[in-house]
């Protein structure tokens, strides 16, 4: 793969939905990961707890313990919350302290987060990642959506994650396809389906989605680059290049237009 071809194989993927892999939901303080290996959260609370003092410790506890449903006042203690292990240099504690306020105010929002966290750790800790990140995340979602069935956006994150590396992908494209069933142009739940697919290597598949995602928005400008980088990858130069430009004549920041532009440019001269 070439500067170009990566740049924008890079750009697409980058946007594309949160994905993740995982087990079921655990019910004895203990997750199965990808090996069946039981995962205790336990030892790892245990962990970051030993290296907070007293008055950190009590100001955590303060932020998790809340009873409250009111979303600005959850919102307010989970961007301390990440405040507090951000500076730390800590997303696995930023990630398990989210949960732990998840299960104190039994809010969707905050589940979301804290599997989002959860994810972002998965992302920066490979190997461990995998045997917590993405258990964890899972099981977040799946609360989230058990709590408010009707979110949308957190069925397509927990799709996404079933698609990306579970042994049971189409369970992900179902809920894709419930989503769809509701709303035959949420543009989301489209631009997933044209990424597995993408992934997959069914690219007439893929430029079929992605395209309907632009018939439904036409104010979608990232469509065109996930077109032009399908068509690059199906070896049809002319096509790809008419999509970024495309892009291009759609985005207003000089930077990205700058970058664009030179990627339009390499791929003329190849």
């Amino acid at each position: 793969m070439n500067k170009t071809q990566a740049l924008f194989v890079g750009a697409a993927f980058v946007i594309c939905v949160l994905v993740f892999i995982a087990p079921r939901s655990p019910k004895t303080g203990k997750e199965e990961n990808l090996s069946g290996m039981p995962i205790a959260l336990d030892s790892v609370v245990s962990a970051l707890n030993s290296q907070l003092n007293p008055g950190d410790k009590k100001v955590l506890d303060d932020l998790i313990s809340v009873r409250t449903k009111d979303s600005s006042t959850l919102a307010a203690n989970a961007e301390k919350i990440r405040e507090f292990w951000s500076e730390r240099r800590d997303p696995l504690g930023m990630a398990v302290y989210l949960k732990s306020l998840a299960e104190n105010s039994g809010t969707s929002f905050i589940w979301n987060l804290a599997g989002k966290d959860f994810y972002r750790f998965s992302q920066l800790n490979k190997e461990s990642g995998k045997r917590i990140g993405y258990p964890w995340a899972i099981y977040c979602f799946e609360m989230a959506l058990k709590i408010n069935p009707a979110d949308r956006e957190n069925k397509l994150d927990l799709a996404g994650m079933y698609v990306e590396g579970s042994q049971d992908p189409m369970k992900g494209i179902g809920l894709i396809r419930e989503v769809l069933a509701e709303d035959s142009t949420y543009v989301r739940a489209l631009v997933q389906l044209g990424f597995f697919s993408l992934q997959s290597g069914q690219y007439e598949k893929a430029i079929e989605r992605f395209g309907q995602a632009i018939k439904a928005d036409t104010s979608f400008a990232d469509g065109y680059v996930y077109l032009g980088q399908t068509y690059y990858m199906m070896g049809n130069r002319e096509k790809a290049i008419e999509n970024f430009e495309n892009y291009y004549s759609r985005v207003s920041d000089s930077i990205v237009r700058l970058e664009v532009r030179k990627q339009i440019d390499q791929l003329k001269k190849n």
